[in-house]
């Protein structure tokens, strides 16, 4: 550390002046000599003195403006410095009070109110966004099921030609396998496709699959009578693939 000097005016000598006492009697011997100007007054000796004190103040005032308001370790620092000369020792609380002001510094983590509305935006998912989805998702995996009893029902008609009746298994399409012994016919998305009822005159042809435990099985029929040869596969459960959070945390 720099040591500072303080420059003073020149004292004039009061020699020969009756009984008054010269200020340069009760002078240090290091300010200067009688009659003299004094060339500085170092201020070594008051540093040396409070140098532990402007330390301490010096570093609590850093962890305050760069905002790391830590009373413990200001506390901790604190304890841990002697005084052995004399200086002013300042106390943890003291040491607490600087930066007050600043309530948000170092604050770490969320509020109660942020993790509320965390916790209401993932409701709102969870109730409308997210069940959307999955219908959406379970009706595109409808329209395999769909275009294969489609062409079962071409099939069929060409197997009526043929044979004067609608094939009693679905193994017996083209489409199918052509294998009679073949009775029930899987789909990529999980679909079991079958022929409930054949005769000369009519058919039924359905496409099964159980999407959720909650919901009934999902049924796509397909139905052809004499009085309705150009019907369409028809979805029997529509409540089938509704995805519910609620039941399926429940059920």
């Amino acid at each position: 550390m720099s040591i500072s000097y303080i420059p003073l005016p020149l004292i004039p000598s009061h020699k020969g002046r009756g009984n008054r006492i010269s200020p340069c009697s009760q002078a240090p011997a290091w300010e200067h000599k009688c009659g003299e100007a004094p060339a500085s007054i170092p201020m070594k000796p008051f540093l040396s003195r409070n140098r532990e004190g402007l330390h301490l103040i010096i570093e609590m005032l850093g962890r305050c403006v760069h905002g790391r308001r830590d009373p413990s370790a200001v506390s901790a620092g604190i304890q841990g410095r002697g005084q052995p000369d004399g200086g002013t020792m300042v106390t943890a609380s003291q040491g607490r009070s600087f930066g007050a002001g600043d309530k948000t510094s170092g604050r770490a983590g969320f509020t109660l109110v942020e993790l509320m509305v965390v916790v209401a935006i993932m409701g709102i998912l969870a109730a409308v966004a997210v069940p959307h989805y999955f219908n959406y998702v379970n009706q595109s995996h409808q329209s395999e099921p769909v275009w294969r009893l489609m062409n079962a029902k071409m099939d069929q008609e060409i197997f009526w030609e043929e044979n004067n009746r609608y094939a009693g298994t679905i193994g017996c399409l083209a489409s199918f396998g052509n294998d009679c012994g073949i009775t029930a016919y899987s789909t990529q998305n999980g679909y079991e496709i079958t022929i409930t009822s054949a005769g000369t005159t009519s058919y039924t042809i359905e496409a099964k699959k159980k999407v959720y435990d909650y919901a009934p099985t999902d049924i796509i029929r397909l139905e052809v009578t004499a009085e309705t040869p150009d019907a369409l596969p028809d979805v029997v459960n529509p409540e089938a693939i509704e995805f519910s959070v609620f039941k399926w945390i429940l059920e």
